[in-house]
C-alpha cells in the first residue's frame, strides 16, 4: 500500500473534494469516485489513477471523493458522467452497494483491488457492468473481468543515492509487512548501512498507530544488534513528491511482505520503480508481477549486495511497460468498449 499525503491539482471548492479536468470531451465525462480517508493505500491509488488519466483528450475526466450516498448524489449531478469509475473497496466505501451504483445513468466500473484469478472468474454484474483489476498477470476468462496494466508514477527529481549504504523501505505497520526481516536481512550482510523505513499510521484499520505501526517499530528497534547499524522509523504521512524524494534518496529500497500473503497486486513497487534504483522483494504473491525479473530481485535468490550489483537495468521493461500513459490509453480502450464504440483487444 503507498504511504503519502494527497497533493491536490487544485483547490478545493467545498467540504466534499470533487476535481475535473475540463467541462468537455467529445466521448463524454469519465468520474473516477474515491473515498476521502487520506492515509490510506486505496485512496492514493485513486489519486493515481486520477493523474494518469488528466491528460485524456477523449474524455473529460472528473474526481469525487464520496463518503455517503449524498456525496455520490452530488458528484452526479456536478458532472452528469458518462461512465463511473469507483475505486471500490468494501472497507472504505461500505456504504455503497448494487442500488447505489444502479441508480444513476450510465456505465459503473469498479476497481477490483484484492483481485486474485478466483475472484477475477466468479465475479458478477450485480453492481458493476465491468471490473477493472489491475493484475497484469490476471488470464481474462471472464468477460466481465478487464486487466490493467501497473501505474508507475512520472518522476523528474534530482535526488541522488548516499555515499554510505541506506536501505529505504516504507508502508503501513502491518506486522506481514516484513520490516523485521528487512533489518535483519541488513545487518545480516552490511556492518555499516543506515536503515530508513517510512511507517505512517492508517486511517482505516491503523488510526493511532497502536494496532500495528508504533508495535511494529518496537520490534524493528530491538531487532538492531550491530553499532554500524543505524535505523530510522518515521511515522509522518508526507507528500507523493517526498515519498518519492525518499526513494530515489536510497542505495536500495526493499519490501519484504511475508511470502504466504496472496492477495491483490501492491503498488508500493510502482512507487521505487518511478525512481530508478535497485529493489529487493521477497516471493510474495503480492508481488508476482516483478518476480520474474532476470536477474532475480528476490531475496530468496540474490543477496542485497548482488541485488544492487545488478543495478537497475533489470527493471527497465517494467518501467517502459507501465507507465501513466499506457493506463491512460488502456482504459480509453475499455471506455470505448463499455460505450459500445470498439471492442477490447485482450491483455494490458
Amino acid at each position: 500500500m503507498q504511504a503519502f499525503r494527497r497533493e491536490p491539482p487544485k483547490p478545493e471548492p467545498s467540504r466534499q473534494r470533487m476535481l475535473s479536468t475540463t467541462a468537455h470531451r467529445p466521448d463524454g465525462t469519465l468520474l473516477i469516485v474515491n473515498h476521502g480517508a487520506s492515509r490510506c493505500g486505496i485512496n492514493q491509488y485513486g489519486l493515481n489513477i486520477y493523474a494518469a488519466l488528466a491528460p485524456s483528450d477523449r474524455y473529460a475526466i472528473a474526481y469525487a471523493e464520496c463518503d455517503s450516498r449524498a456525496d455520490l448524489s452530488s458528484a452526479m449531478e456536478a458532472y452528469k458522467p458518462t461512465i463511473v469509475l469507483y475505486n471500490y473497496f468494501p472497507l472504505t466505501m461500505p456504504w455503497l452497494d448494487a442500488a447505489g451504483t444502479r441508480e444513476f445513468a450510465g456505465v459503473s466500473m469498479g476497481m477490483m483491488h484484492e483481485v486474485t484469478q478466483e475472484d477475477a472468474d466468479a465475479a458478477t454484474g450485480e453492481m458493476f457492468d465491468l471490473h477493472l483489476c489491475p493484475d497484469p498477470t490476471l488470464d481474462e476468462r471472464n468477460p466481465l473481468c478487464v486487466k490493467l496494466p501497473r501505474i508507475i508514477p512520472a518522476y523528474s527529481g534530482s535526488v541522488r543515492p548516499p555515499a554510505r549504504t541506506r536501505v529505504g523501505s516504507f508502508g503501513f505497520g502491518i506486522h506481514d509487512k516484513g520490516f523485521v526481516r528487512l533489518v535483519e536481512t541488513v545487518q545480516r550482510e552490511f556492518d555499516e548501512a543506515d536503515i530508513e523505513i517510512r511507517m505512517p499510521f492508517n486511517d482505516i484499520v491503523d488510526v493511532a498507530g497502536r494496532s500495528f505501526a508504533l508495535e511494529t517499530a518496537k520490534r524493528c528497534r530491538a531487532a538492531v544488534k550491530k553499532r554500524g547499524i543505524h535505523l530510522t522509523i518515521s511515522h509522518d504521512f508526507v507528500t507523493k513528491g517526498q515519498l518519492l524524494d525518499f526513494l530515489a534518496g536510497n542505495t536500495l529500497n526493499a519490501f519484504f511482505y511475508d511470502v504466504n500473503k496472496h492477495r491483490g497486486i501492491s503498488s508500493t513497487i510502482e512507487h521505487a520503480l518511478a525512481v530508478d534504483r535497485p529493489l529487493a522483494i521477497t516471493r510474495c504473491g503480492m508481488f508476482r508481477h516483478v518476480t520474474s525479473v532476470s536477474p532475480s530481485i528476490c531475496i530468496e535468490d540474490n543477496s542485497l549486495q548482488q541485488i544492487v550489483s545488478n543495478g537497475t537495468a533489470p527493471l527497465a521493461p517494467l518501467r517502459e511497460q507501465w507507465t501513466e500513459a499506457r493506463f491512460r490509453a488502456r482504459v480509453e480502450e475499455i471506455c470505448d468498449r463499455a460505450l459500445g464504440k470498439s471492442p477490447v483487444a485482450i491483455g494490458a
